[in-house]
């Protein structure tokens, strides 16, 4: 027999046993182990699937609309989920069952502290957390430069996935942080109005560049308070009355004010008589009648809104009208006022 022959059919019977091995019946422990494995691809990949259900924090300027949405969706997702379990994944402790409830019903404030653990019950990443801490601190701050601060950050923070919410916001803390951009706006509907910052930057006083007037009517442009006319190709004012509520730009409302009280200054002290008024009065009163006063306040200048600001001739001036209203007196003259002895 030739030894060529014999030593292939070695090989073949070899290879055939191999064969038999690899295709032989699985065991119970890999079948096992296989079920594992599969059993844990498809519980991450239904984890996976729940996490993107879960609201963004990116889309978000409130932080505890955010939270009420979040445990509404993990309930949601997961009717076991409770405010025990988030409160336990925060590492806070049973004493702090109700805690979540409190801080989204805005009658418990976040600490620096329960602010790193809420962002861990969250699961969020470490642009998510430094947004959120950012988000925290701009909601609950109460000085009108703290909020400035921190929203500032939150722009930082959300660079590349900014919110539609966050750009408008940002729109209109570039409308309400600079004096000049609620006056370029006015300055659109004067008829010898031209669309060139150069001019803008003549025609106002304040001392622009041409880049602020830019970023002005880009501004102005995004939060749709200035459109481009369809026939004319001309800028317009999109509306044309617009009301700012207080409480709504209360951040970014005091750089406005100051930017025209500083207007105010330069044009009692340069401008003629003939072209600017200025009076105050100086009274004592209760300090229960401020809401009075503000009230009529507010009813005197939609009185002036009415009357000169719907007019659609023979608009040729910009006119800044300031009302200021404030105690000189130190509140705390009437903490602990004991009432005068009789002698």
């Amino acid at each position: 027999m030739n030894n060529d022959v014999v030593n292939n059919s070695t090989e073949l019977d070899t290879l055939a046993q191999a064969s038999d091995r690899s295709f032989a019946a699985p065991t119970e422990h890999s079948l096992n182990a296989k079920s594992r494995v599969f059993s844990q691809l498809v519980e991450e990949s239904s984890e996976d699937q729940k996490r993107k259900k879960l609201p963004s924090v990116f889309q978000h300027t409130d932080y505890r609309e955010y939270l009420s949405e979040f445990f509404a969706v993990k309930k949601e997702l997961s009717p076991a989920y409770s405010a025990s379990a988030f409160v336990r994944r925060a590492g806070l402790g049973a004493n702090s069952r109700g805690y979540l409830k409190l801080v989204i019903d805005g009658k418990r404030n976040l600490t620096p502290a329960t602010v790193r653990a809420f962002s861990e019950a969250l699961g969020l990443t470490s642009q998510e957390s430094l947004y959120f801490e950012n988000l925290v601190h701009f909601n609950q701050s109460e000085k009108a430069q703290d909020r400035k601060y921190y929203f500032e950050r939150l722009l930082v923070a959300s660079q590349g996935v900014r919110s539609k919410k966050l750009l408008v916001l940002e729109s209109q803390y570039q409308l309400m942080n600079h004096w000049y951009i609620m006056a370029i706006r006015e300055l659109v509907a004067i008829e010898q109005f031209v669309e060139d910052p150069s001019w803008i930057v003549r025609a106002l006083k304040g001392g622009l560049s041409t880049l602020e007037v830019e970023q002005a009517l880009k501004a102005l442009m995004s939060l749709g308070l200035v459109t481009r006319d369809p026939q004319t190709r001309k800028l317009k004012q999109n509306e044309g009355l617009m009301e700012v509520l207080p409480h709504e730009f209360s951040p970014f409302l005091v750089n406005f004010h100051l930017g025209m009280i500083e207007r105010a200054k330069e044009a009692i002290r340069d401008d003629d008589f003939s072209l600017r008024t200025a009076m105050g009065i100086t009274l004592s009163c209760p300090k229960e009648k401020m809401p009075e006063i503000k009230k009529m306040i507010d009813e005197f200048s939609a009185q002036l809104l009415e009357k000169f600001g719907t007019l659609q001739t023979g608009i040729d001036s910009v006119i800044q009208v300031n009302f200021q209203a404030f105690h000189l007196t130190n509140p705390r003259i009437h903490q602990n006022r004991k009432e005068p002895k009789n002698v």
